[in-house]
């Protein structure tokens, strides 16, 4: 039975490990906000374009962008500046900010001096747990003294033994001069890694006049010294202990109202014990997969923290512990469709997964208001390829599903050439394409778009036009090149290219060159459903059949590949021709009439292998001289 409880304790933590890494840990998993919230809104977001789109359910929802430091409210169909509608700093109901993390700090009952109750011929009992301690772990019940503004150990203690490999121990007849005391627990505990057995000593202190249960774990260990520190500045415990444990919390990223932390069971079923769980496999986790830190190393890890969070309540040095980039505790970031990974009866390892993905990557839970949410998060991770993971909010947990699954199209069955049908939760436009004999996305004009037109006055050159939301673009690259210096062509003349000066200049009257606010514009408008896939799908055009992805133009917007915007171009020099580079790299991109910081230019880029487009700002010296495309969008 032993064996089986340890085998379940590791199998049960690796399952879920990953969905905790792909958000807690970095990586190239997308611009999601992994901070805490800073403000009351619905959503946070660092860049506009990381919004949720605004559909009819979000009506009246509100949302907070960081880098623009911009409240903004859902109406119709549309996210509306709103300087009023959004609190910043505030305390939020539904979990702990930046702010309120500290918020005892300010508050004047939190430095008045709490009566002394002298405990008298108590039983304790708890939880002795890293992982589990093993059966015969000593445990210590040290007394303390409120000595001015610290807690002195008066040097009477009380000593006990864990009694089972659960951790669970039991201290009889305690009695203290004051209800404060310091827990000690030293032993050996099992890995929540591997199942192995490692060496740790880990303390917790309590109000004992307020319990009988203390539960010794990883979160009152790295709170110990935030309190004391409190409480030389002379707040009360009580204030000292609501604190540190917010702010441990908040160092690890993870919102909630949790109970105390000596009230945490690593091997429970609340959101707050699942956090402990996968925390203390983070600090544990050794330099490769399935190996522990060592004795030492995990002492230094732990003090270090504890120390860094000692004086300010935040963890600035993550050192060791390797909390951004493709690795984190020794694990490598994998976020594939695969994600959870858990058995379909394992109701904790998916309550794990729901929790986590929730709030660190996909920023709100899966209940009755969100059923139906679809979310899509879009990574690079190297040697593993382009990733996407698509998720359903049903029957209040998040489902892993690909875009086509959650309109399950394989349900519709075969249609007639040329029928349309939308996708239930996504909204694309499908259509039946009877000669490959399967529903694809439909373009723009299968689904009943039709193209406007302009006509230059300057040359007579006439240019399809396409309206994407409340925009007018050009569906076409402009050609325009009288009198204009910095002009460059293809090696068939058929596209042309502009240094970032001449296309500021380029644009016919009427029209502009779109700056990065309206890029973003239309990126957030494509999309849908925060799924980047489609959203940039839905911008490209076909062309050669080389290019790869489905590139179904459903905006209308026509982009196609050329040869100015892949790099790859430049480094082969005379061995590869331009079609050759186009078919085999598939990249376009457009500038932007954004400058930035360097006196060079933004441009855009649309990814077709990876149907993505994301903006770029060209720091070398001569990026404004660089040739590329330009669209048009109208004043």
């Amino acid at each position: 039975k032993v064996r089986e409880m340890k085998n379940w304790f590791v199998n049960l933590t690796t399952a879920v490990f990953a969905a905790f890494l792909l958000a807690a840990c970095g990586g190239d998993t997308g611009s999601t906000n992994s901070t805490p919230k800073i403000s009351n809104a619905d959503y946070e977001a660092d860049t506009y374009r990381d919004l949720p789109s605004c559909t009819e359910s979000r009506e009246g929802e509100t949302a907070y962008v960081v880098d623009q430091e911009q409240g903004y409210v859902c109406k119709k169909g549309k996210w509306s500046e709103d300087d009023d509608a959004v609190e910043i700093r505030s305390s939020s109901s539904e979990g702990i900010t930046s702010a309120d993390a500290h918020a005892e700090e300010d508050d004047p009952a939190s430095y008045v001096s709490e009566k002394i109750v002298p405990i008298k011929s108590k039983t304790i009992t708890g939880l002795a747990q890293k992982g589990p301690f093993k059966a015969g772990a000593i445990v210590d019940v040290f007394e303390l003294e409120l000595d001015g503004k610290t807690f002195a150990q008066t040097g009477k203690s009380f000593t006990g033994k864990v009694l089972n490999d659960s951790g669970v121990f039991t201290i009889s007849n305690v009695s203290l001069k004051s209800q404060y005391a310091l827990l000690r627990v030293t032993g050996n505990f099992i890995s929540e890694i591997n199942g192995e057995s490692v060496h740790a000593m880990l303390t917790a202190v309590a109000d004992l006049s307020k319990r009988e249960k203390v539960n010794v774990n990883i979160l009152t260990h790295l709170e110990y010294d935030r309190v004391l520190y409190l409480l030389g500045k002379g707040m009360n415990f009580t204030s000292a202990k609501k604190q540190a444990e917010r702010e441990v919390f908040a160092a690890f990223g993870i919102e909630g109202k949790f109970a105390n932390s000596e009230d945490l069971d690593v091997l429970g079923e609340t959101d707050a014990d699942i956090s402990l769980a996968v925390i203390s496999r983070i600090l544990l986790a050794g330099k490769t997969e399935g190996t522990n830190r060592d004795e030492e190393d995990l002492v230094e890890v732990i003090s270090k923290i504890a120390t860094d969070l000692e004086e300010d309540g935040e963890w600035n040095h993550y050192g060791k512990i390797g909390w951004s980039g493709h690795r984190c505790g020794g694990y490598r970031l994998s976020p594939t469709i695969e994600i959870c990974d858990c058995n379909e009866l394992d109701l904790l390892c998916r309550k794990t997964c729901h929790y986590f993905l929730s709030n660190r990557f996909i920023g709100h839970y899966c209940k009755k208001t969100t059923e139906g949410d679809f979310f899509c998060r879009h990574g690079n991770v190297k040697s593993e390829g382009d990733i996407t993971a698509c998720f359903l909010c049903a029957d209040g947990e998040w489902l892993v599903k690909t875009e086509e699954e959650a309109d399950e199209i394989n349900q519709w069955g075969i249609g007639k050439d040329g029928e349309v049908k939308t996708g239930a939760v996504t909204g694309h436009k499908y259509i039946y394409d009877m000669d490959k004999g399967l529903w694809r996305v439909a373009s723009y004009e299968e689904q009943g778009g039709t193209y406007g037109a302009l006509v230059d006055s300057r040359d007579g050159h006439s240019y399809r036009t396409v309206v994407i939301g409340s925009q007018i673009w050009m569906a076409e690259n402009l050609s325009y090149d009288k009198g204009l210096e910095g002009v460059t062509y293809s090696e068939d003349n058929v596209n042309v290219y502009y240094t970032w000066d001449a296309a500021n200049n380029a644009c016919p009257e009427g029209w502009h060159l779109p700056d990065n606010l309206e890029w973003e514009t239309l990126y957030n408008t494509v999309k849908t459903n925060r799924t980047p896939l489609h959203a940039v799908q839905a911008l490209l055009i076909r062309g050669n059949e080389v290019v790869g992805v489905d590139c179904s133009n459903a905006s209308g917007f026509s982009a196609f590949p050329v040869s100015a915007c892949n790099d790859f171009c430049y480094h082969y020099g005379d061995s590869i021709t331009e079609d050759e580079c186009v078919s085999m790299y598939g990249y376009a991109c457009y500038w932007s009439a954004t400058g930035n910081a360097y006196n060079n230019a933004y441009y855009w880029t649309i990814k077709m292998s990876r149907a993505e487009i994301y903006g770029h700002g060209d720091d070398s010296q001569d990026g404004r001289y660089q040739g590329r495309p330009v669209r048009c969008v109208k004043d």
